[in-house]
């Protein structure tokens, strides 16, 4: 018997230090995409009423959402999922930027970041408004290894994609929470917001240098679902990604399988990594290269760390240790 469960408490959380009396917080919240997402405002120019501000973003979402579902009748990704095996799916110029992004990772990271995994999600119980009694076990297993990203054809000329292969369909679950970030950002600030912070299932979108009265952002990281927290990041604006196995997962017969899926094997992904943080300016990548990080391991996943422009890493270990890229560094303390 399956049983799906989400954990509400965040990977990351805000930590707030030295705020002066008249920055006052208002929070506002919603329901999209399995998870809450909280908007915090801290300053704005006036220009705008609070309401006129969440609700425009909410309306981003709420789009956003049916656009990149992997399953219903009108999301481009169901779309493309159903058709593209065929002929060409045409799709909007946003989409289309988006899934060349989540390919260039795929690149990157040799396929631990994979968004054509959503059949085997799908077997598993995620990703999927179906309910599902039990994994196929023998067909999660011939599925794994196939890094069908390179079978994704992108024509940049007349905005399509197309399947070279069979067999497999999108889910842009470890991406879209990132992606919607990026959005939410830019319509805060084209509507006058100057300091604030958006929560979403464990990845944090920081809008302002700081906010006001002190002179960065304090973001408290944890490992697991207890959010203790294992030391402070000190962050301008930024966006920051939380990847770890005690957020998400379903139970079969009293055993736990978490959602972050290894595409060379078809199952949860087995590393000595408990939990790591991805800070990046780019909040698609954040968040692809936290859920790539936990795939490949400390070590694979340091040493790429390292080599890319813009990314930086903290990475728990399974002992409880923890590993800091070279930029996360200089601004981690415990």
């Amino acid at each position: 018997m399956k049983k799906l469960c989400f954990i509400a408490a965040l990977c990351a959380a805000l930590l707030l230090v030295g705020c002066k009396d008249e920055a006052v917080p208002r929070a506002y919240t919603g329901f999209y995409f399995d998870t809450y997402v909280t908007f915090t405002i801290y300053s704005a120019d006036g220009s705008h009423s609070d309401r006129e501000i969440t609700d425009s973003c909410k309306n981003i979402l709420g789009e956003l959402e049916e656009r990149l579902t992997s399953y219903g009748d009108n999301g481009v990704i169901a779309k493309i999922n159903d058709s593209a095996a065929s002929r060409p799916v045409s799709v909007d110029e946003n989409t289309f930027s988006l899934l060349e992004k989540c390919i260039e990772i795929s690149q990157k990271t040799d396929g631990a970041f994979d968004i054509t995994l959503g059949e085997i999600s799908r077997l598993w119980g995620f990703g999927s408004a179906q309910e599902v009694a039990e994994p196929e076990l023998d067909k999660i297993e011939s599925l794994a290894g196939k890094h069908n990203y390179k079978n994704i054809t992108l024509n940049s000329e007349n905005m399509t994609v197309q399947f070279t292969e069979d067999g497999f369909s999108l889910d842009l679950g470890a991406a879209a929470k990132g992606y919607a970030l990026g959005l939410l950002k830019d319509e805060m600030l084209r509507l006058g917001v100057e300091s604030a912070v958006i929560d979403f299932g464990g990845n944090i979108q920081t809008i302002g240098d700081s906010f006001p009265g002190a002179q960065s952002w304090g973001v408290s990281v944890t490992a697991d679902d207890t959010n203790a927290p294992i030391g402070k990041l000190n962050v301008g604006e930024t966006c920051i990604s939380t990847s770890n196995a005690s957020r998400r997962y379903v139970e079969y017969d009293g055993k736990r399988y978490h959602h972050i899926i290894d595409p060379n094997t078809g199952y949860p992904a087995q590393s000595d990594i408990k939990s790591v943080t991805v800070i990046s300016a780019d909040g698609t990548s954040s968040d692809a290269y936290s859920t790539a990080f936990f795939v490949m391991g400390s070590e694979k996943a340091l040493a790429l760390c390292e080599k890319l422009d813009g990314i930086d890493a903290v990475i728990t270990l399974n002992d409880g240790s923890t590993l800091l890229s070279d930029g996360a560094e200089k601004i981690f303390t415990k």
